[in-house]
């Protein structure tokens, strides 16, 4: 009866309110509290999920590490762990590599499960997988037949091309960031979705290649050269708020001059929500995609 009560758990066990109340109040009197370390010697299970991300940095104009958009996974993560019992333990992979794997707890076993979010393209997905069996890949190039969750980043392409092209649209001009080897994997996914509803209505598509290093004025430069009434389709919404800088600086309107849409959406409570709030964007709720991965 006692442990019916205090555990919280669903049991055959019947218990009365009073004797509920009467458990609890001897609780108290004695200030008990659960203590988790026997109960993972006895149960085998440390109720701890690892969550396994770059951390956020940049070096010399790069962005090498995890984005801010990370931030709203992490709270869905940490609400569906939370409703498990679960704590949620935070690991950075910003040094990983399979030949030297730092967070012990990635090698001691205190691990029921870990979450890989966004890429480690320096561990190998087996290696990982070796070490915590119980892995869920969030957002990530490694794509299995279970335990995986992304969005359909082929049908946010379609979707922002369609409706783009459903307003009259039929010149276009396609702005991603430069392809390289560690690109994630929306990047040419949503690329893929949008050629071929463009294609498919006969548009005329140029593809522009938004440097890293944000070079405003020779941006702007191009800018002033597209005011035909045409329209941007825009791959992230990093380059979304850069191409929104740019205009800042020169003379064309957005919406006005050219038509402008982004395949993604910007994070919401750092101040740069307004990209998200008068661009036309293909949503997408990395806070439910990290309750799912939890779950």
């Amino acid at each position: 009866t006692v442990s019916a009560v205090l555990n919280s758990v669903s049991t055959t066990t019947v218990v009365s309110a009073a004797t509920r109340e009467g458990v609890l109040e001897v609780a108290r009197e004695h200030d008990y509290r659960h203590n988790l370390s026997a109960r993972m010697i006895r149960s085998r299970r440390s109720m701890q999920v690892g969550v396994l991300l770059r951390n956020n940095a940049r070096q010399e104009h790069q962005e090498i590490l995890s984005h801010p958009l990370t931030w709203n996974f992490l709270l869905g993560i940490n609400e569906g762990l939370e409703a498990g019992n679960y704590m949620m333990s935070l690991l950075h992979g910003s040094n990983l590599s399979d030949e030297v794997l730092r967070p012990s707890a990635l090698q001691g076993h205190l691990l029921d499960g870990l979450i890989v979010v966004s890429d480690l393209s320096s561990v190998s997905s087996q290696e990982i997988e070796r070490l915590v069996p119980a892995c869920v890949w969030l957002d990530s190039s490694v794509w299995r037949e279970t335990n995986c969750v992304r969005r359909d980043e082929e049908a946010a392409g379609e979707l922002a091309a369609q409706k783009l092209c459903e307003a009259g649209y039929r010149d276009f001009v396609y702005i991603d960031r430069p392809h390289t080897d560690s690109q994630h994997f929306s990047y040419a996914l949503r690329q893929k979705g949008a050629m071929r509803v463009l294609e498919s209505h006969g548009a005329n598509v140029q593809n522009w290649e938004l440097p890293f290093w944000n070079d405003l004025p020779s941006i702007t430069a191009r800018l002033e050269q597209m005011k035909t009434g045409g329209a941007l389709l825009i791959s992230d919404a990093y380059a979304c708020r850069t191409i929104l800088d740019s205009t800042l600086l020169s003379r064309c309107r957005p919406g006005h001059d050219f038509a402008i849409a982004c395949c993604d959406e910007d994070f919401e409570g750092t101040g740069f929500e307004l990209t998200q709030k008068i661009i036309p964007h293909t949503r997408f709720n990395r806070f439910e995609a990290g309750k799912i991965a939890a779950q």
